[in-house]
């Protein structure tokens, strides 16, 4: 089983995660976390030992190019019911 903790970089108080994943974590139950950051540091600071079960994948930002086709895409698809301003894509 994989349970994913998206957004984890918004959670405020990480301080007991670690050992959820150090005691829950086996051959069967892993842990995918998803959030923006630039280490790992966060989430092992109260359990070291984890560090033997932690993969890091650094995920590069998405292309600006690619940002803006993804947006045009789905101004066509909704037939430009919906059109994003400079501002908003620039935001997005």
């Amino acid at each position: 089983m994989l349970i994913l903790i998206d957004e984890f970089d918004t959670i405020k108080d990480k301080i007991d995660f670690a050992s959820i994943v150090k005691a829950c974590s086996s051959d069967f139950v892993k842990f995918g976390v998803i959030g923006i950051g630039g280490n790992m540091s966060e989430l092992v600071k109260d359990h070291s030992s984890i560090n033997r079960q932690i993969d890091f994948i650094d995920i590069p930002l998405m292309p600006e190019l690619e940002r803006l086709q993804i947006i045009k895409r789905a101004e066509y698809k909704v037939d430009s019911a919906i059109i994003f301003d400079d501002e908003a894509m620039n935001e997005i």
